[in-house]
């Protein structure tokens, strides 16, 4: 047999293996492949509720539901404690303890008339369900203010 007739008789044998990978991995990217309409759309509504702040002589200690809002913490150079659950912000790092806390409070207000304006548009849309109230609450240790 001529060189020539052996590299294309190779030729031929690594097509035809190349082939059977191709054609296994198909198999294999279709078993993996899950249908578009087997995927769930979830939709996450921010979590406003009970906020408490506790003042210190060198930091606050924000607890409770501070998930959707944590990130105005953290420009602030807050860290969470896991300890105490919540969020400490140096005191040095707040200009205004007052005007943070009408901030804070103006902050979950907008989110709290956000959910219920998604969830009263979401479920009329479902099933014409009424929507769910949630509330925001802050409160304070300090003497001066308590809400």
């Amino acid at each position: 047999m001529s060189n020539t007739k052996k590299i294309l008789s190779k030729l031929n044998e690594i097509n035809s293996k190349l082939d059977s990978i191709v054609s296994r991995l198909d198999k294999l990217e279709s078993k993996t492949k899950s249908p578009k309409n087997n995927i769930k759309k979830t939709i996450t509504e921010p979590k406003v509720g009970k906020i408490v702040i506790d003042k210190y002589p060198a930091h606050i200690l924000i607890t409770g539901n501070t998930f959707d809002i944590r990130n105005q913490f953290k420009v602030l150079g807050a860290k969470w404690d896991g300890e105490s659950k919540g969020w400490k912000i140096p005191l040095k790092n707040i200009d205004d303890y007052e005007e943070f806390k009408n901030g804070l409070s103006e902050k979950c207000n907008k989110l709290k008339e956000n959910i219920c304006k998604n969830t009263e548009s979401h479920s009329k849309s479902i099933n014409n369900v009424s929507p769910v109230n949630t509330g925001c609450m802050i409160e304070s240790s300090d003497e001066e203010d308590s809400y």
